[in-house]
């Protein structure tokens, strides 16, 4: 918890209403300014969880790492259910996951859906979507690429084996990612995907297109300092057909393409990728959004190609705080 006090107590309501019997709330406030300490203590007051345990404390580092760290070590339990201080949960967020752990699952990933009723909000919602999908995908092959730490629950005792954020403790992003994939070297097939939507977690979509951008250059900037090759192969892939199919309509222009071929790849690509969606909106419990989907057949090769350009040169703001192009807080 970074500066949330105008959600915090969302969060506790929907801890205080989930159907598990029996857990603990740890709340890492991250140096927050704007009250939201006391915005906890008051809505406790009133409103005392049900759990068997709550632990309210500051974290003695800096970032979001940090706060996990203490979290986890405070953690009196085996399984660590991780999200952020301004998202929404299902009642049965707790008892549906824990229902997907067997002896083989150390890690598991769990599905974000960003909510929001305009029209910029249902674009965001439908490129959040393909995240979701991509990295519920790869999973499917045994390949971790992307996860989310709104959703996200992993072992104790397999965090502590790979110790934690060791190695990458630096970077300011990438809880979610770089731990993953620790776990994943050290304990290869025990990553899955959780396909149960009774688990999905809501978070509200940007309302401004700066604060959006900021957040996918953070995202970013992390690809480039994986250690996986697959995953910068991916990153490279994407990044490399969209600027094909940025670069089209000139090309077509120009005659060093044909337009009826031109035009055959782009409808191809969009027929691929609404075959995609269809099986991820349908876990996301989402309406497949056509205007939004065209639309973002035009505006998504400039935005992919200007973020992955600007995530290596400039740098982007995380809670208040500022981090150049090369990671390190300013």
């Amino acid at each position: 918890m970074r500066n949330e006090a105008l959600t915090i107590t969302r969060l506790l309501t929907d801890l205080q209403n989930q159907d598990y019997p029996n857990f603990e709330v740890i709340i890492v406030d991250d140096h927050s300014d704007d009250g939201s300490w006391k915005v906890v203590n008051d809505w406790l007051t009133v409103n005392p969880l049900k759990s068997d345990f709550i632990k309210l404390i500051n974290n003695n580092g800096t970032g979001k790492k940090a706060a996990l760290t203490l979290a986890v070590h405070h953690g009196k339990g085996e399984f660590i259910m991780a999200t952020d201080a301004d998202c929404e949960l299902p009642e049965t967020w707790i008892s549906k996951t824990i229902e997907q752990f067997d002896d083989q699952t150390h890690l598991l990933v769990g599905a974000v859906r960003m909510k929001g009723k305009l029209f910029v909000h249902q674009l965001q919602q439908l490129e959040f979507a393909s995240l979701i999908g991509s990295g519920a995908a790869t999973l499917g092959w045994q390949i971790p690429t992307m996860a989310n730490g709104a959703n996200l629950v992993f072992r104790k005792s397999s965090f502590m084996a790979v110790r934690g954020y060791d190695g990458n403790s630096h970077i300011a992003s990438g809880d979610d990612e770089f731990l993953m994939r620790k776990i994943h070297v050290r304990f290869p097939g025990s990553i899955f995907f959780n396909h149960n939507p009774d688990t999905i977690v809501e978070t509200t979509a940007h309302n401004s297109v700066g604060s959006f951008v900021n957040q996918r250059i953070r995202w970013a900037s992390k690809w480039a300092l994986h250690q996986s090759y697959f995953s910068k192969f991916l990153a490279l892939l994407i990044f490399s057909l969209q600027l094909i199919c940025l670069l089209s309509p000139w090309l077509i222009l120009f005659d060093y393409l044909d337009i009826q071929l031109g035009l055959s790849l782009l409808l191809i690509k969009a027929l691929a990728e609404w075959l995609f969606f269809i099986p991820v909106l349908k876990l996301l419990r989402l309406p497949f959004n056509l205007p939004a989907f065209i639309t973002l057949q035009f505006i998504y090769p400039y935005y992919v190609v200007a973020i992955g350009l600007l995530a290596n040169v400039v740098g982007y703001q995380w809670k208040g705080r500022g981090y150049n192009s090369s990671k390190s807080p300013y």
